[in-house]
C-alpha cells in the first residue's frame, strides 16, 4: 500500500484550490501561524473524478505532537475559536449575491482573502490532527478502568454537543417546523424552511438546496417518523441546555471531561468554518459567472489579468516534498499520481479499519453512494439491512440513515459531521476507513465491528462467528 493516506476529497474542487493550497496555506503559512506548524509532504490531484489530498503517514506521526501541543494550550485553543467566530460574524454580513452594478473583480479582491482565511482556519482541525484528541480521550478513560457498556454510555455523555452547529440546528427546526405541523400547512413551511437553509445546506456542491431535494427528504422521514422524533428529542434538548448529569463513573475523571471539552469544541467550530468558507466559496462562482466562462476557477489576479488565452487546467497534481511544492498539469499529472499512490489492494479476507464513530456490531449488505452517485438513484437500494458506504455524510444523507443499519465513512473524526450525527441517530459507525467506497461493492455482506474498529466481508448469517 501507498506511504500516502487520503484525508479528504470532493468532487466539485478545481484549479483555484491548486492555487489556494500552494499559495494561501502553505507558502503563507496559514495553518502554522496558529498550529505551530504545518504538512510538508503530502500530493494533491484534481481531474475528472473531482479532487483528492492524501498526506504521507510519516507526516501525520510528525504532527501528532505538534496538535497535541496546539489542543492542549487553553489559550491558543481558545484564541483559534475567537478568530473563528469573528470571521464568521463578518461573512455573516456578506448578502448571498452580488449587489446589482457592483464590479465582481472588486468583489473577488473583498472575497478573496476572507476565504483563504476561512480555509487556513478549518484545516487547523483536520481529523488527522484532532486524532490525538481521540487518544487522550480514550487514554483517560483506559485510567480509570472503564470498559463495554459503561464506556459507551460516558463517551455518549462526553461528547454529546453543548450547543447545536447550524447543521444540526436545521435538522431540528426540519422536525418542529416542517414534519410536525398539519398537513395543510406543511407546503408553505417547506418552502420558510427552503428560504432560510437553502444555502447552509447546499454542502460541497457550490449549489443551494433545491425544493425538490427537500421533499424527497420530507418523504423519506415520513417513513421514519420514530428515528425522526427520538433525534429531534435528543436535539431540543441540547438546545434547551437540558442534558443528564453526569454519570457517578466520570466523577473523578479530570482528564476525560477535559479532552471532551476540547473535541466538543473542535467539532463546533470546525462546522463554523466550514459553513463559512462553503459560503465564501459560493460568492467567488456567481461573480466569476459575472465575467464568463474564462474566469472559471481563476484566482483574481488571473481574472484581471486573462487575455482570452485558453488554459487547460482540467487536471494537476500537486507534490510537496519537505514543503517544496511543485505542479503537474496534464500529461505529466497521470504519471506523477501513479508513482506515489500505488494501487488498491483487494479488500480479500482482511479487514477495512478505521475509527469508532458510535459503537455496535451489526451485519448487513452493503450500499454505496460515492460522489458520482445521485441520492435519487440509490435511494430505492436502501433498506432496514443497509450498511451505507459514503465519502463522507452531508444533511441529505440523514433521512436515509434512519433507514440503515449501519454506516462507513470515507472521511471524518471524532469532531466531524458524521460522528455527530451518528451519536445522535444511535447509529453503528465506522469512520476514516479512506477506502470504504474504493474496496466495498453494492451487493457485498459484511459484518461492521464499529466498537472495535474493523469491516470484514463476510458470507451471510455469519455473526454468531465473529
Amino acid at each position: 500500500m501507498s506511504d500516502f493516506l487520503l484525508q479528504w476529497e470532493s468532487p466539485q474542487l478545481d484549479y483555484y484550490w491548486c492555487h489556494h493550497l500552494i499559495h494561501e496555506v502553505y507558502a503563507k503559512n496559514l495553518v502554522k501561524a496558529r498550529l505551530g506548524d504545518q504538512e510538508r509532504d503530502w500530493i494533491a490531484s484534481c481531474d475528472a473524478s473531482g479532487f483528492s489530498f492524501h498526506i504521507s503517514q510519516g507526516e501525520i506521526q510528525r504532527l501528532a505532537p505538534v496538535a497535541r501541543a496546539f489542543y492542549t494550550d487553553r489559550t491558543r485553543l481558545e484564541n483559534y475559536f475567537r478568530d473563528i467566530e469573528i470571521l464568521s460574524r463578518h461573512v455573516d454580513t456578506l448578502p448571498w449575491h452580488p449587489a446589482p452594478g457592483e464590479d465582481p473583480l472588486d468583489a473577488l479582491d473583498r472575497i478573496e482573502p476572507l476565504f483563504h482565511e476561512a480555509i487556513g482556519l478549518h484545516l487547523c482541525s483536520q481529523p488527522h490532527l484532532t486524532q490525538v484528541v481521540e487518544q487522550e480521550l480514550t487514554l483517560a478513560l483506559d485510567a480509570i478502568g472503564m470498559q463495554g457498556d459503561e464506556r459507551h454510555q460516558a463517551m455518549d455523555w462526553l461528547l454529546r454537543p453543548r450547543r447545536l452547529p447550524l447543521v444540526l440546528q436545521e435538522r431540528l427546526d426540519w422536525y418542529e417546523q416542517v414534519l410536525c405541523v398539519p398537513p395543510d400547512h406543511t407546503d408553505q413551511r417547506l418552502i420558510d424552511h427552503l428560504d432560510t437553509w437553502r444555502y447552509l445546506t447546499a454542502g460541497d456542491s457550490k449549489q443551494p438546496t433545491t425544493e425538490a431535494e427537500l421533499r424527497a427528504r420530507l418523504t423519506a422521514d415520513r417513513r421514519c417518523l420514530d428515528q425522526t422524533a427520538e433525534q429531534a428529542r435528543r436535539l431540543r434538548e441540547i438546545a434547551d441546555g437540558d442534558l443528564p448529569p453526569v454519570p457517578t463513573a466520570l466523577h473523578s475523571a479530570g482528564a476525560a471531561l477535559d479532552w471532551a471539552e476540547r473535541a466538543r469544541g473542535l467539532a463546533y467550530y470546525r462546522f463554523m468554518t466550514k459553513q463559512t468558507w462553503l459560503k465564501l466559496w459560493y460568492l467567488m462562482e456567481q461573480h466569476r459567472e459575472v465575467l464568463g466562462p474564462e474566469a472559471a476557477g481563476l484566482i483574481t489576479q488571473e481574472a484581471r489579468e486573462t487575455s482570452g488565452e485558453d488554459h487547460d487546467r482540467s487536471a494537476y497534481v500537486l507534490l510537496s516534498t519537505d514543503g517544496f511544492v511543485e505542479l503537474f498539469y496534464n500529461g505529466t499529472d497521470t504519471a506523477v499520481r501513479g508513482h506515489h499512490l500505488t494501487p488498491l489492494e483487494p479488500l480479500g479476507d482482511r479487514p477495512l479499519t478505521g475509527s469508532t464513530g458510535y459503537p455496535g456490531l451489526v451485519e448487513g449488505t452493503v450500499v454505496v453512494i460515492d460522489w458520482s452517485d445521485s441520492l435519487e438513484t440509490k435511494r430505492h437500494l436502501v433498506g432496514e439491512e443497509t450498511i451505507l458506504v459514503v465519502p463522507q455524510t452531508t444533511p441529505d444523507f440523514v433521512p436515509l440513515l434512519n433507514q440503515c443499519t449501519g454506516l462507513v465513512a470515507d472521511e471524518g473524526g471524532l469532531t466531524g459531521h458524521a460522528s455527530i450525527i451518528a451519536r445522535e441517530m444511535r447509529l453503528p459507525t465506522l469512520i476514516g476507513s479512506r477506502v470504504g467506497t474504493r474496496l466495498l461493492r453494492d451487493g457485498d455482506r459484511i459484518v461492521l465491528n464499529a466498537s472495535e474498529g474493523w469491516v470484514r466481508r463476510t458470507p451471510p448469517h455469519s455473526m454468531e462467528a465473529v
